[in-house]
């Protein structure tokens, strides 16, 4: 279980490095999500990987997956603390700045509503788009990743299981 705890610490140093240096921004954030999906998916595969050296009796396609599910489980939820301490202590202008852009675009694209309805739909809104929202919602997405990666590394190494060493 200490893959998925490099993967984490190694994504967290590169989120803080990027804040550090000044490169934290709307733009970034594209990337830093493809850079979280990639650290998924190796720590779900590196993860089956070395449950399967490690117990050569038990490679079926469940514990594969289970084993899947762990290491990208784990990831998930380091990562989610970890986004929730970065933007409410560390960095929470970015995700007001993110959280603004969002709410203007959904009341620009509402149309002709009155006064009091905007002011209602923007209180609203406010009140949705929190860190502990945006953490959680972000934890949902990557575990269905996770499930998704799980489930075709272990397809991947039960096809690939006669390959492996006894």
């Amino acid at each position: 279980m200490l893959l998925p705890l490099f993967f984490a610490i190694s994504a967290i140093l590169i989120r803080l490095a990027l804040f550090y240096f000044g490169f934290e921004s709307q733009e970034s954030g594209r990337y830093i999500f493809l850079l979280h999906i990639l650290m998924i998916l190796l720590s779900v595969f590196f993860g089956i990987m070395a449950f399967a050296r490690a117990y050569p009796n038990q490679r079926n396609f469940t514990s594969f997956i289970k084993q899947g599910l762990k290491s990208g489980g784990l990831y998930t939820f380091i990562l989610t603390g970890f986004l929730m301490v970065f933007y409410g202590w560390i960095n929470p202008e970015t995700f007001e700045a993110k959280k603004e852009v969002l709410i203007q675009s959904q009341l620009e694209s509402a149309g002709n509503i009155s006064p009091e309805q905007l002011e209602k739909a923007q209180s609203n809104m406010e009140e949705f788009f929190t860190v502990f929202n945006y953490s959680t919602i972000s934890m949902l997405g990557f575990l269905v990743i996770t499930i998704f990666y799980a489930a075709g590394s272990a397809a991947l190494f039960m096809y690939l299981r006669k390959f492996l060493p006894k």
